[in-house]
């Protein structure tokens, strides 16, 4: 297990990029089609998916997991598509 003040450092960065990303779209201030919006949610993703398996919960490590794999899915295809 990695450092518990580490974890939870990437637990609260994780949570606060996808609550951001999500306020931000929801109030038409970010474009869910733009790559900002899958970059906040792929490294958002990321610091959960670090947080989630360190502390053996499994099924919220395949949820990040599903959600960093989409978020990279639509930023290769907003790259590829410009």
């Amino acid at each position: 297990m990695m450092n518990p003040f580490l974890s939870s450092a990437f637990g609260w960065l994780g949570m606060v990029g996808i609550l951001l990303a999500y306020f931000l779209s929801s109030f038409h201030i970010l474009s869910t089609d733009t790559v900002l919006y899958s970059g906040m949610n792929l490294i958002a993703a990321v610091c959960m998916g670090i947080h989630v398996w360190d502390r053996r919960a499994y099924p919220a490590v395949l949820l990040n997991t599903a959600w960093a794999l989409i978020a990279i899915t639509t930023l290769l295809e907003k790259i590829l598509s410009s």
